[in-house]
């Protein structure tokens, strides 16, 4: 008997049909880097530019109030916070507001603005 490599239905050899499977994972796993390399190098852009809005955005809200919290959702749905305080003082009376706002239950009606026409 001779020992001449079996062709597969492809007429390959099963060490070329090997070798052409391992090109296709190779090739593929290059891609699949590529595209979680581009995605993560996305990621830390918006990350930098949400940072970067996020500090000019306290810089603002400090012009104006000594201390805050603000607590929300960006517009693709991620939630938000921002604190600035600067000593424990102003921590331990940004806790006690929030214990309060929670405790008094506002209904959605509190939250419009005033009707003082020097605002």
């Amino acid at each position: 008997m001779s020992s001449r490599p079996v062709k597969n239905k492809n007429n390959r050899t099963d060490s070329e049909s090997l070798s052409s499977t391992e090109d296709i994972i190779t090739a593929e796993s290059k891609q699949l880097k590529q595209l979680i390399h581009d995605q993560l190098l996305v990621y830390t852009q918006q990350r930098k530019l949400d940072k970067k809005t996020y500090t000019e955005l306290t810089e603002i809200v400090n012009e104006f109030l000594n201390c805050f919290i603000i607590l929300g959702y960006n517009y693709t749905g991620e939630p938000v916070t921002l604190v600035s305080c600067k000593n424990q003082q102003h921590a331990d009376s940004l806790g006690t507001l929030v214990q309060r706002f929670i405790a008094t239950s506002p209904s959605p009606g509190d939250f419009s603005p005033p009707n003082d026409p020097n605002i």
